[in-house]
């Protein structure tokens, strides 16, 4: 493993750095001579350095040192070549015995690699044995570190001159040197032939260990080669034989093979185009049978060609083309020969003309209804730019042009079934007659069925008319004629189905299609549901969107709500009057409309009148009862949904009701309209509300009992249930007026003291809020009602003044006390005796006194109390 590190390029004795003239030595040699010339001093036989910063060098003793030692100075500090030798500290290699060549590579390898460091070559490489060092000359050249530099080339010549040693021979030494000996370069070049001479002997010793290897392989792949020249040898031979075999024995008979496929091909092909040439002769035959209205032969020459077509002519599309444009062309001119036509076809047993007629009926249906939508759709943009499709053209009509472009289309539509259903009974009558007569095989009941008028089954038989063909078939193709005309009426309601879809105005479009498809079932008998299923899926749609909207405005309305008095419009008047016998139609309501037409002739009235009664409303339930109204008229608009519109009225309902209790109730108007507190003016008004709602659930009930299935009926408790709900509401507002003046009436007692003067102030705060609450209650609340809030509230009073009385220990004696109480309530009586409500105040408290020694006996004896107060 070698650990490669970067090699010092540096040379420090390529140029001087004392010196300003920068010059530049070749050798080493040369750089040392500079010194000792320019930047060296002898001082008394000793040689002193300065090179170096301000003339000092600073790893030379300033004494001075003796000439041997400068040298080694020099070269040790200045020319750094000490560094420069090959030194190995960690170089690890495997050397593997008898292995010269390896060795010898090895050390080339390291001779020539520049990337690994001088100082880890020497110390290992004394680990080679010396058997394979070519005799030690390894170590002595791995001494020179230039056999290791990066840019190694013997073509330069500092580089060839530090590999070879001339400077030994040719360069005098110094005059102050000791004589060196001299070397000849015949001695120099005895030696590099020596290392050579090693080199080839131990390559040669190399290559006679593998020797018998290396021939022993040389031979096997010699025969190898032998083999592999006589096998192909074997198979040019082979082969030059199979080409004569065949070119001899098989090559003639293959042809005569070949050929005499090829002219059964060509005679195939031959015998098409005369069939092709025949097939295509049939026309002006057919064109020509067709004038002379012979079209029992035209329909067999038909026949006979189309079966050509397909047994024989089967892949030739344009020839099936033509057997269809005649199938259509012999249809088109037997319109007014239909009978003759029917007969001839059943007196060749060709029974499948159903299906040439029902193919022509479906392409007759759809081009009419896209040609009469084009129609439209280009007379109301004949003065603008096309549509870049039709469906686009559809979208851009107004409400208007779109109802009248699907009433065209329902109307060119039904011109279409109307006849087909006439070619279906001239077919049925044909056939029975084609069968033997109707009266002889048939029930009145199957030709009912089979859409053959009444007037038509006591026709009499024709005598002399052959059976054509049997019952089995008369009765198979008037089923199939039958299903004709439905599938024809289905297909029909399919593509008005898709321009309905196009767009969702839907009121006027629901009674445009169900009179359309009413129409249809009488044309085929039977009942249709691709045109409902459509209708009731954009009926569903347009219900959730009729019921989201009035849900949300409802929500919204009674969130702004202040609960104040409204004045009530004469259209809703007008409304709320004729709903006395019932809800009307959309369109027939008597004398009065709804919305932006509505006339303001006469001025609104404070009141609304329902019955004769006058209610006192805020403007939230008159609103109410507009919404209530529409989804009775949207029963009308989309029968089909009535379960669905009858849920979403209940749903209106209870938001109606559980809306009105959060606000008032719970007081939530207060934050969400700033109110500052829930009045007994608030409760009234609330309560009369919800009697209005009440008074009409009734109405709407029996409206919708007319229109469900009596299966459904069950549905119809949730207006009872609805109707309970919103009483029970009303009492808990009628509760709470009376809670608050039972508060009242405690707070003002607990005050109340029996001393003159009288009348107390206590009592004269009790007559005035009692006087303010009838003032406020009477303006909304009808007199029945006020009295029944007001017994109430003198059962509260009298029981807070019995409570009063029986803590401050008064009693009936007569005492002074007594007839400071009794001048109290004088006053009382006297102040209240002429409101609604209050006349028999004096009665209701006579037994104010049997109420307070109630109340002393039950505290004395809790039993007894008990069982007075379960006798109250």
């Amino acid at each position: 493993m070698l650990r490669l590190v970067e090699p010092n390029e540096a040379k420090p004795w390529q140029s001087c750095a004392i010196c300003s003239d920068k010059k530049f030595f070749r050798t080493p040699r040369e750089f040392s001579s500079h010194l000792r010339q320019l930047h060296c001093t002898k001082e008394g036989g000793s040689f002193v350095c300065h090179y170096g910063k301000n003339g000092v060098c600073p790893s030379l003793p300033v004494e001075g040192v003796s000439d041997k030692d400068y040298e080694d100075h020099v070269r040790k500090n200045h020319t750094k070549l000490e560094e420069g030798k090959c030194i190995v500290n960690s170089l690890n290699i495997l050397i593997v015995k008898n292995n010269s060549p390896c060795v010898i590579f090895l050390t080339s390898l390291i001779a020539s690699s520049s990337l690994i460091p001088l100082d880890k070559v020497a110390s290992d490489i004394s680990l080679i044995p010396k058997d394979y060092c070519l005799g030690g000359a390894l170590i002595s050249h791995f001494g020179q570190g230039v056999f290791l530099m990066t840019n190694f080339a013997l073509e330069d010549p500092e580089i060839f001159n530090s590999v070879l040693p001339w400077s030994m021979v040719t360069q005098e030494p110094a005059e102050s040197t000791r004589a060196v000996p001299r070397n000849s370069a015949k001695l120099l070049q005895e030696k590099l032939s020596h290392y050579l001479d090693i080199t080839e002997v131990n390559l040669a010793h190399q290559i006679s260990l593998r020797s018998e290897d290396f021939f022993s392989a040389m031979a096997s792949q010699d025969q190898l080669q032998d083999h592999v020249g006589g096998t192909v040898s074997e198979i040019k031979h082979l082969r030059m034989k199979v080409q004569k075999v065949q070119e001899v024995l098989c090559s003639g008979f293959l042809n005569v093979l070949r050929l005499s496929s090829l002219r059964s091909k060509y005679l195939s092909v031959f015998e098409k185009l005369k069939m092709m040439a025949t097939v295509h002769q049939t026309q002006p035959t057919i064109q020509l049978l067709l004038s002379t209205s012979d079209f029992v032969g035209a329909l067999d020459l038909i026949s006979t060609t189309q079966e050509v077509l397909q047994q024989e002519l089967a892949g030739i599309q344009s020839f099936s083309k033509h057997i269809q444009y005649w199938n259509r062309k012999f249809l088109q001119n037997s319109d007014d020969r239909l009978v003759s036509v029917l007969f001839g076809l059943l007196r060749k047993h060709k029974l499948h003309f159903l299906h040439l007629y029902r193919d022509e009926a479906y392409a007759t249906i759809k081009s009419t209804v896209r040609q009469t939508v084009q129609d439209i759709v280009s007379d109301s943009k004949e003065n603008e730019e096309e549509s870049p499709s039709i469906i686009d053209a559809m979208r851009g009509l107004d409400f208007l042009q779109w109802m009248n472009m699907l009433k065209e289309v329902f109307n060119a539509s039904l011109c279409v079934l109307r006849r087909m259903k006439v070619l279906h009974q001239s077919i049925v009558r044909v056939l029975m007659i084609a069968a033997g007569g109707v009266t002889t095989h048939f029930d009145p009941d199957d030709l009912e069925s089979f859409g053959i008028p009444e007037s038509d089954f006591l026709q009499p038989v024709c005598s002399g008319v052959d059976i054509l063909i049997s019952t089995t078939d008369c009765k198979k193709l008037t089923q199939e004629s039958k299903e004709l005309l439905c599938a024809g009426c289905e297909m029909a309601q399919l593509r008005c189905a898709k321009l309905i879809n196009v767009r969702g105005k839907f009121v006027r479009l629901t009674r445009m299609v169900e009179d359309f498809v009413m129409d249809c079932e009488k044309i085929c008998g039977r009942q249709s549901h691709s045109l409902r299923a459509t209708l009731l899926s954009q009926a569903k749609k347009f219900v959730e969107r009729f019921h989201e909207e009035r849900k949300n405005k409802l929500s919204l309305i009674l969130d702004n709500e202040r609960w104040k008095q409204a004045d009530v419009p004469t259209e809703l008047q007008s409304l709320v009057d004729s709903l006395v016998d019932g809800v009307y139609p959309r369109g027939k309501e008597p004398n009065f409309s709804i919305g932006p037409t509505a006339t303001n002739d006469s001025k609104p009235s404070p009141v609304l009148f329902v019955n004769g009664e006058k209610f006192a409303v805020v403007g939230t339930v008159l609103l109410l009862v507009n919404m209530l109204v529409d989804y009775c008229q949207c029963v009308d608009d989309t029968p089909m949904l009535v379960t669905d519109i009858m849920n979403k009225l209940f749903e209106t309902l209870k938001m109606f009701n559980s809306r009105t209790c959060q606000l008032v109730l719970g007081a939530g108007a207060l934050q969400l309209v700033g109110l500052k507190t829930i009045t007994a003016k608030h409760l009234a008004l609330a309560a009369r509300c919800l009697e209005v709602v009440t008074i009409h659930i009734p109405v709407f009930k029996a409206h919708f009992e007319e229109r469900l299935p009596p299966k459904q009926y069950v549905l119809l408790s949730q207006f009872d249930q609805i109707l309970k709900d919103y009483n029970n509401h009303r009492q808990e507002l009628f509760s709470k007026i009376v809670n608050l003046m039972e508060e009242l009436f405690k707070n003002i007692f607990s005050k109340w003291e029996v001393k003159a003067p009288m009348p107390s102030q206590a009592m004269r705060g009790a007559v005035k809020q009692i006087t303010k609450l009838h003032e406020s209650v009477s303006l909304v609340l009808p007199e029945a009602q006020v009295e029944a809030i007001f017994r109430d509230i003198k059962r509260a009073f009298k029981e807070s003044l019995a409570h009063k009385l029986d803590k401050l220990g008064v009693t009936n004696d007569g005492g002074p006390q007594h007839g400071l109480v009794t001048s109290d309530l004088a006053f009382f009586k006297e102040s209240l005796k002429n409101l609604n409500g209050m006349g028999d105040v004096n009665r209701s408290l006579e037994d104010l006194w049997r109420t307070v020694n109630e109340l002393r006996a039950s505290r004395a004896s809790p039993a007894t109390g008990r069982k007075i107060v379960s006798q109250r």
